[in-house]
C-alpha cells in the first residue's frame, strides 16, 4: 500500500470515527416530569367517569447544557369514561391522565425550544419538541377518529399492564448504575421508540418510588415503562458513602408530590 493510499484510508477512518462519535453523543433537548401526582375522582351519579387531579413540575434542559425554567403543572384532566368499575377504572383514568401529561410535555418542550432560540434543526438536535421531531406531530393527531380510538385503547391497555407489573432492576450498586441498567433495558425492548427521545417521570405509587420512562412510537402512541426503584434506592442509601447517601436522597426527593 503506497503512502497516498494509506493517507486516504487514514482520512476515511478519521471521518468515520468522528461521525460515529457525533451520533453516539447526539444532541437533544429534554424535559423531565418531577413529583407527578395523579388522583382519579369518580364523577357524581356515574360508575365509569373520572376526572383526574394532576400536578407535577416540568423541568427543561437544552442541548447546549443550559437549564430552562421549571414550570408548575396543575390541571384537572378528563373526564375519562373508562371500561372497568372501581378500582381498575380509577387506575385506567390515572393512566390516561399520565399519558396526556406526557403528550403535553412534548408540546411544551417544543414551545420552550422556540422561546429559548436554541435552533435545534440547525444544530442537528434530536429534540422531542414539535417542529424538531416530525414524529412528535403524531402526538397531536385527532384521537376521536376510528384509528385514534383504536390507538388510544391499545395504548391504555399496554400502559395499565406496565403499571401493574413494574420492572425491578437487579445488581445496581450506585447511582451511575441506575442509568446504565435502565438504558440497557430500553435498548433491548424499545429500540425504535427511544430514537424519538424519552421523558423521565418521577412519582410515588402505593408508597413505592416509581421512575416512569415515557416514549412514543411512529403512530403517536405513548408507551410507558415503570421502573420500581424503591429497593435500589434503599440499598444505595444504606451501603453508600456520605456523598452517595446525599445524592440518592436528592433523587428520591424528585419523586415527592409537588406542594401546591
Amino acid at each position: 500500500m503506497n503512502s497516498i493510499t494509506k493517507l486516504l484510508f487514514g482520512v476515511l477512518f478519521s471521518a468515520t470515527s468522528f461521525y460515529a462519535t457525533l451520533e453516539a453523543k447526539q444532541l437533544r433537548c429534554d424535559v423531565s416530569i418531577e413529583g407527578l401526582n395523579v388522583e382519579g375522582i369518580l364523577q357524581p351519579h356515574t360508575l365509569r367517569s373520572y376526572k383526574v387531579n394532576t400536578s407535577a413540575v416540568f423541568s427543561y434542559i437544552h442541548h447546549d447544557g443550559k437549564n430552562g425554567p421549571e414550570e408548575n403543572y396543575n390541571k384537572q384532566l378528563g373526564p375519562y369514561v373508562v371500561k372497568e368499575l372501581f378500582p381498575l377504572g380509577k387506575i385506567e383514568a390515572e393512566m390516561e391522565a399520565t399519558a396526556q401529561a406526557v403528550r403535553e410535555s412534548f408540546v411544551k418542550l417544543g414551545e420552550e425550544c422556540r422561546t429559548n432560540g436554541c435552533n435545534c434543526a440547525v444544530h442537528g438536535c434530536a429534540c422531542l419538541g414539535i417542529g424538531c421531531d416530525i414524529a412528535a406531530l403524531a402526538l397531536t393527531t385527532d384521537r376521536s377518529s376510528e384509528e385514534g380510538k383504536f390507538l388510544q385503547e391499545k395504548e391504555m391497555k399496554e400502559n395499565i399492564e406496565a403499571c401493574k407489573n413494574p420492572v425491578v432492576l437487579k445488581n445496581i450498586k450506585d447511582i451511575k448504575g441506575i442509568k446504565v441498567a435502565q438504558d440497557a433495558y430500553l435498548c433491548k425492548h424499545y429500540k425504535e421508540e427511544i430514537l424519538h427521545g424519552i421523558i423521565n417521570i418521577y412519582t410515588i405509587r402505593d408508597s413505592r418510588y416509581i421512575h416512569i420512562i415515557g416514549m412514543h412510537d411512529e403512530t403517536g402512541q405513548v408507551k410507558m415503562v415503570f421502573f420500581d426503584m424503591t429497593d435500589t434506592y434503599k440499598k444505595i442509601e444504606k451501603r453508600g458513602n456520605k456523598s452517595a447517601k446525599m445524592n440518592i436522597k436528592e433523587l428520591m426527593a424528585r419523586h415527592e408530590p409537588v406542594k401546591k
